[in-house]
């Protein structure tokens, strides 16, 4: 909580940067904060016409990983910040991404009526600021490389899973997490061999902090999540029936216990409760209701497809 409250007091920033350079590769406008405490930096996210919930969502699933016990998401604040301190932060860059972030953020109408008028430093618009880390590489160039479509196949109720060297036996429960959370957040932009990273094994990040610990998966860029009511259609979680049956004793506890609570305790009343007012506001509480319909739905899917296993064989791992 200390660090989420020192990432989202202004008066911590040292300087904010946009990141113009790559724009090559990604679709979404985003800012490097340097802040005044040494080796501390985060990456900041503004809505924009085509991603209008790009930091909302970033904020919410933060909120959806502490809730479910992951703790895989790097911690996640709510900022307002003047948008005149943003554009100055975009002053190393040329006048035609100057005028596209213009276009597509600050002058965008949905995006301007929302923005905060009533600030002595002018207008102020709402934005995310997840922690930088060290040490971070794609999931794909470390030793828990996952093979193709193969992977979904250590989860199939209707088969072995297939035998794994002793190095890649992490990753497996991980990943039933990850599908997990992708299919609760609606998260279509995650696969096994896209947008997924991990820290504690990065061979060519000399000069970074070390990492302390042993290797984990660390869920970054949840933008493109709570769009939609259902699953995102990639998800081995999404048709109906499937069979992806294996998940950890811990997180299948947890998804239980939360579909069986009280309105009171439900995972939509914790998400409203855990979010900003203006970020729920604009995002509408009702996606927090869709949220726990997808958990309906994947505890329905346990029951249903999955209903003839053990529970050894559905929860092999703690």
């Amino acid at each position: 909580v200390h660090g989420i409250q020192y990432l989202q007091d202004l008066s911590n920033v040292k300087s904010i940067k946009g990141m113009a350079a790559i724009m090559a590769f990604a679709r979404t406008i985003k800012f490097k904060v340097h802040y005044k405490a040494p080796g501390v930096v985060a990456i900041l996210k503004v809505p924009q016409d085509n991603f209008i919930f790009e930091p909302l969502s970033e904020v919410a699933a933060f909120r959806l990983d502490r809730l479910l016990g992951f703790n895989r998401v790097p911690p996640t604040g709510w900022v307002h910040v003047p948008v005149a301190r943003l554009r100055a932060g975009l002053a190393h860059t040329d006048a035609h991404y100057r005028q596209w972030v213009d276009a597509s953020t600050f002058d965008y109408p949905e995006i301007r009526q929302r923005l905060i008028t009533d600030s002595p430093d002018g207008p102020v618009i709402t934005a995310s600021v997840q922690l930088w880390l060290y040490g971070l590489q794609p999931l794909q160039d470390s030793p828990w490389a996952v093979p193709g479509q193969e992977w979904e196949r250590w989860y199939d109720a209707h088969g072995r899973p297939p035998a794994l060297p002793p190095e890649m036996a992490g990753v497996v429960p991980e990943l039933s997490d990850t599908v997990v959370f992708d299919f609760l957040l609606s998260n279509p932009d995650r696969r096994a061999n896209k947008n997924n990273y991990v820290v504690g094994s990065c061979t060519q990040c000399e000069g970074q902090p070390a990492h302390r610990g042993p290797m984990t998966m660390v869920h970054i860029d949840q933008g493109s999540s709570f769009y939609k009511r259902h699953g995102p259609a990639a998800s081995p979680l999404t048709p109906s029936p499937n069979y992806f049956c294996r998940f950890r004793r811990e997180t299948l506890t947890r998804l239980r216990a939360l579909h069986g609570a009280p309105y009171d305790e439900s995972l939509a009343t914790r998400m409203r409760t855990a979010l900003p007012e203006d970020l729920l506001a604009f995002m509408g509480a009702e996606r927090m209701l869709h949220v726990q319909q997808r958990l309906g739905d994947l505890i329905t899917h346990v029951r249903s497809d999955c209903g003839r296993m053990s529970d050894a064989e559905l929860m092999p791992w703690p």
